[in-house]
């Protein structure tokens, strides 16, 4: 095949669509990104050389406008539609909706879209994370469930009363010396003696699971 007769090889305008969701069988989210990316591509907005810390505040900008919905009193669930007054608007771009949904839904699509172009699985991170949510520690009434931590788990420890333990031990810093080290972050290294052991992950004391006392 020549050049020139590739030059002149045309694709049916579904073909790339068709492949493409192909491509992400299984993986809804990652779906909605690439589409979501593909329809904001020829729009006048979209900006390819948008930094990462512009990225994550416009992400905060749509969290910002929900907050200001719920304080203007608007139901969570509800979606309203606002006049746009621009004559020239399309006759689908009439009203536009606004609400605390469409915020959530603004904020969602900013890091789908975001997903899509660095390539990132959303699904399978999303997957990650609620399988590693419901089997972490948690609290318990005052105490955290032994049988469901693991070895390796980072977990919060808390005193009886309910109140958050922080390590007792350790290096405060470089210039005060010995001291209180503070840090609320602990990982759960073995059991004995019927109690779960914990390393701070700030100074490497350890501490049982009950007591939070340091462990000789």
């Amino acid at each position: 095949m020549t050049e020139d007769s590739e030059d002149h090889l045309h694709v049916h305008p579904d073909a790339y669509e068709i492949i493409r969701d192909l491509k992400f069988a299984g993986k809804p989210l990652g779906l909605l990104a690439a589409r979501h990316l593909d329809s904001m591509k020829g729009a006048p907005w979209y900006n390819p050389d948008q930094n990462f810390g512009e990225f994550i505040a416009l992400v905060h900008c749509e969290l910002s406008e929900a907050m200001d919905e719920w304080r203007k009193g608007s139901p969570p669930d509800e979606v309203y539609y606002e006049e746009l007054h621009e004559p020239h608007a399309p006759l689908a771009m009439k009203d536009k909706p606004e609400g605390v949904p469409i915020e959530f839904a603004d904020a969602i699509l900013r890091i789908l879209m975001k997903c899509a172009e660095l390539g990132i699985d959303i699904d399978e991170a999303i997957r990650l994370k609620m399988a590693y949510n419901k089997n972490r520690a948690w609290k318990d009434g005052q105490h955290l469930r032994v049988n469901e931590v693991n070895v390796g788990d980072r977990v919060g420890l808390f005193h009886d009363n309910g109140s958050q333990f922080t390590c007792t031990f350790g290096w405060r810093d470089a210039l005060l010396g010995p001291g209180i080290c503070g840090c609320p972050e602990f990982m759960a290294i073995g059991e004995e003696d019927g109690h779960m052991h914990y390393r701070c992950q700030n100074c490497g004391a350890v501490f049982t699971q009950l007591e939070a006392r340091l462990v000789p």
